[in-house]
């Protein structure tokens, strides 16, 4: 067997010290597809020697030969307030797919968002085949982009939309579902006068058409409210829309000032709710300052549950009793549908929506009803 070590090994160098064909090699190192049967003795020599000699595979090849990339896109669409890599929502889901994908040995690849025209950009990086199969974290309200998506990257798995397509699967939080564990929550706790912190997730002049997770967290808590028998009054909904207040648009968080002049709302009516289930667990941040600055205790005097959760929730004072979103489960099973559907063990044909349940996080914010209530 020859010492002299090539400066750019190549297959054939490493198939040729080995002593075996470039076949094998390739199934060896490549993982290429084909009749070829490779015994472990040889297998373990080819790699060895492989080490040896620094050969490192070419990836376009590889990716051809093995008709994959074994690489999954994931894009997170910036049209929405806190959208991006770093934001808590984002991490949650991210925290599931890299479980899976490691375990499936395969790659993230992020699509860069940055240009005049983020969708294109999305649409051309899908005609490069440098991925085989695309998770979209947020999407636009635009239900035929997702058509346009999908006839160029067939296989997509998207988070918490309505659109519908050949081809594109769904993981979806259950919105109607939070938003009623949230009202039978207070109930059990003798409350019967429950209002709702209206879901405009962002400022006014922005606000996108098709906000489908503020209606049905709002007909969730509707539902619920009838069901339970439990009093109801419009103005005990609090939405800028219905109110015609105006929600300061230039706060730094704009569903904090929502959840603060939401108070100020409510507390101002002749006959007060006991309890708020906040349409976003943000909007607590502003709501219970806002009471105790008007000298009332939470818990004690009202009470507050929001709908999503987050870590840090728990270091708040009170501490945020709020309904959770499982990301971290809907990461998981949208990283795994993608790998089936590129793996060939699931139709692609067979469009997916998949439902996943809320759970209650008790924490401090919400207390029994009061005594003189």
């Amino acid at each position: 067997m020859s010492d002299v070590f090539p400066p750019n090994p190549t297959l054939k160098d490493v198939a040729q010290q080995a002593g075996c064909s470039a076949a094998v090699a390739s199934k060896v190192l490549n993982g290429s597809r084909g009749n070829v049967m490779v015994g472990k003795a040889t297998a373990e020599r080819v790699r060895a020697i492989a080490d040896r000699l620094g050969y490192r595979a070419n990836f376009a090849a590889r990716s051809l030969v093995a008709r994959s990339t074994r690489t999954l896109g994931l894009y997170i669409w910036p049209g929405q307030p806190f959208a991006n890599m770093s934001g808590s929502y984002e991490s949650a889901i991210l925290r599931g797919v890299d479980a899976v994908t490691q375990q499936a040995g395969y790659d993230m690849l992020l699509l860069n968002t940055a240009g005049p025209d983020p969708l294109e950009h999305c649409l051309a990086k899908c005609r490069e085949g440098r991925f085989d199969g695309l998770l979209v974290v947020r999407s636009p309200a635009d239900p035929q982009w997702f058509s346009q998506l999908v006839r160029c990257m067939p296989r997509v798995v998207a988070f918490d939309t309505t659109a519908e397509a050949p081809g594109l699967d769904v993981a979806m939080f259950d919105h109607r579902a939070a938003a009623r564990a949230a009202v039978e929550y207070l109930a059990e706790k003798g409350h019967r006068r429950i209002g709702f912190i209206g879901n405009t997730r962002v400022p006014p002049d922005e606000l996108a058409v098709g906000d489908f997770a503020g209606y049905e967290r709002r007909t969730g808590f509707l539902d619920a409210v009838q069901a339970l028998g439990l009093p109801h009054r419009r103005e005990w909904i609090f939405d800028y829309r219905w109110q015609r207040e105006a929600v300061d648009a230039q706060a730094t968080d704009y569903l904090q000032a929502e959840g603060a002049q939401a108070v100020r709302w409510m507390e101002s009516l002749d006959e007060p709710p006991t309890a708020l289930v906040a349409g976003v667990y943000r909007s607590a941040f502003g709501a219970v300052p806002q009471w105790q600055q008007m000298g009332l205790a939470v818990p004690g005097d009202r009470s507050l549950i929001g709908l999503g959760d987050r870590d840090w929730c728990a270091y708040f004072s009170p501490s945020l009793t709020n309904v959770a979103n499982p990301l971290t489960e809907m990461g998981q099973w949208a990283a795994s549908r993608l790998i089936d559907r590129c793996e060939q063990r699931a139709d692609d044909a067979e469009s997916m929506r998949k439902f996943f349940s809320p759970q209650v996080v008790e924490r401090q914010s919400a207390g029994p009803v009061p005594e003189s209530q």
